[in-house]
């Protein structure tokens, strides 16, 4: 059902029509199942790999770990997304910036350039594929020509 309104008269309005449900058997065991989930995508986390073949699970997560609680993660298309999105913590703090509705390529770095000028107080984070970064090679002379302390991890 569409609505139109102020949020605070809609909600004084729609809240009176809602029925408390006191079953929470569906809540519990999607949070069961969730806890299985999260068990899997461990598998990669608590193996970090082979020497020169490192799982990047294992490094997003340790990406997550040495992070600051206020970091800004960039992330380019693809699986550098999926791996920022299963492995580093939301806060309340941390922002993640993305071409989330697009799919850009290659936004990751120059994402990552805005958010360090935009914010020079916060630690900014590029999870870049291969193939973003060798798309972007010229946004490295605007790092270095700044002097921006972006940390890019390229997957």
């Amino acid at each position: 059902m569409g609505l139109c309104g102020d949020v605070k008269d809609t909600l004084q309005a729609l809240i009176p029509l809602i029925e408390l449900k006191e079953d929470a058997n569906f809540l519990a065991l999607q949070l069961e199942f969730h806890k299985e989930v999260e068990k899997n995508l461990l598998i990669y986390v608590e193996d970090p790999g082979k020497p020169n073949a490192i799982h990047p699970e294992f490094v997003a997560s340790v990406i997550n770990e040495l992070a600051t609680d206020d970091a800004i993660f960039t992330v380019d298309t693809g699986m550098c997304c999926v791996w920022a999105a299963r492995y580093i913590d939301a806060t309340g703090k941390r922002k993640m910036l993305g071409s989330f509705n697009h799919g850009s390529m290659a936004n990751a770095m120059p994402q990552a350039i805005g958010a360090a000028f935009a914010c020079p107080d916060k630690q900014v984070i590029a999870f870049c594929g291969d193939g973003g970064l060798s798309m972007s090679l010229g946004d490295l002379m605007t790092i270095v020509q700044y002097n921006l302390p972006v940390k890019i991890i390229v997957f």
